[in-house]
Order: structure tokens, then C-alpha cells, then sequence
């Protein structure tokens, strides 16, 4: 908590707007865990207010997120369910929000069921669902490019290092070779000299 305080005021010094908008998000995120609800929603509404006002909008969705977390903890589900749905409609238009999506969906699935409300609850559980297995294949098939990328990169440096082994041997051998002929044509050059005198 003293971190997350000390960082707000270094941000606040430096006018980093972005900065202080994380930060205020994460102050309301700890309160919340500590369940003090109140200093919470004061910290995630300022937080949200600053990421409207720069136009920082993936901040902002997982502001509206803390934001209906706040309110679902308070109890107050219309409230919640409302600034989780705000958060919802601003992720769907963002690229490389689908974890974002998920969470927001499995939010939304807890407060339909704390309602009572089953029918709409399974639609945002399954909504959940589908999305976390499709960031795993995301997460599988990330992990399969780069072990093609290790594997082709391993191969290119074998290749390059027998490459460099055989060109080693080929001047080896061409050294060998050279001197050997070097000597011969210097022994007959010799033996013709000494015949001529």
C-alpha cells in the first residue's frame, strides 16, 4: 500500500497522467482486497475519471472491471452489472483485449448468479469459457512457434558450425596437399639442376 501511495505521488510530481491512472486503479484494487469498500470506490472513480480524460481506454476497461468488483462487494448488483457491461462494450472494440473480455464475462457470471438470476449467468459463463480456451490455443500455439523458432535456429547454427568444420578440413587438406606438391616440384627441380651440372 505505501508503494502504490509513494508511486502516486511521484506520478503526480512528474504530471504522469498514465502513470498516476495505473496507479490509482491498483490503490483501489488493494482496498478492495482489504475491504475497505469505501476508500476503494473513491480510488477506482478517480482513476476512471483520469483515464477518460487522457483517452486511456484499456486502463479504463479494467477500471470499469475494478469499478463493478467494488460494487458487486457493496452489494449494490445493478450498479455493478452496469459499469461491468460499460467495460465490456469498450473491450470489444479494443484489439488484444480478449483476456480483459474474459474477466469481465466471468464478473458479469457471478453477478447474475448472486441474483439469482441462472439463465444469464451460464450465458456470461460460457461466454467466459469460450474465451479462456481460446486464449489458451493463443498461449499453445505461441508456444509452438517459438520452439520452431529455437528448433530452425538450433539447425542454422548446427549447419553453419559443420559448414565451418568442413571448410576447416578442406584448407587443411588443401594446405597438406599444396605443401606436399611444393616439396615434390622443389625435389625435381633440385634433381633436374644437379643433372644439368
Amino acid at each position: 500500500l505505501n508503494y502504490y501511495l509513494k508511486c502516486l505521488r511521484i506520478c503526480e510530481n512528474h504530471n504522469d497522467k498514465f502513470g498516476e491512472a495505473e496507479t490509482l486503479r491498483s490503490l483501489a484494487e488493494i482496498f478492495l482486497r482489504l475491504g475497505d469498500l469505501p476508500e476503494a470506490l473513491i480510488y477506482v472513480k478517480q482513476a476512471l475519471a483520469l483515464c477518460q480524460a487522457i483517452g486511456y481506454r484499456f486502463v479504463e476497461v479494467q477500471t470499469w472491471l475494478t469499478l463493478g468488483q467494488v460494487y458487486m462487494a457493496m452489494e449494490d448488483y445493478g450498479t455493478a452489472t452496469d459499469s461491468l457491461q460499460s467495460g465490456l462494450k469498450i473491450a470489444t472494440e479494443l484489439e488484444g483485449s480478449q483476456e480483459l473480455r474474459m474477466f469481465i464475462h466471468r464478473a458479469l457470471a457471478e453477478v447474475f448468479r448472486r441474483i439469482g438470476d441462472k439463465k444469464t449467468a451460464d450465458i456470461h459463463k460460457h461466454q467466459f469459457k469460450e474465451l479462456e480456451k481460446s486464449q489458451l490455443n493463443e498461449h499453445h500455439q505461441e508456444q509452438a512457434f517459438r520452439m520452431i523458432q529455437v528448433f530452425e535456429e538450433q539447425k542454422a547454427r548446427t549447419e553453419v558450425e559443420e559448414f565451418g568444420i568442413s571448410l576447416s578440413k578442406y584448407r587443411l587438406s588443401d594446405t597438406v596437399f599444396s605443401t606436399a606438391y611444393k616439396d615434390e616440384f622443389d625435389h625435381s627441380v633440385t634433381d633436374t639442376t644437379a643433372k644439368d651440372t
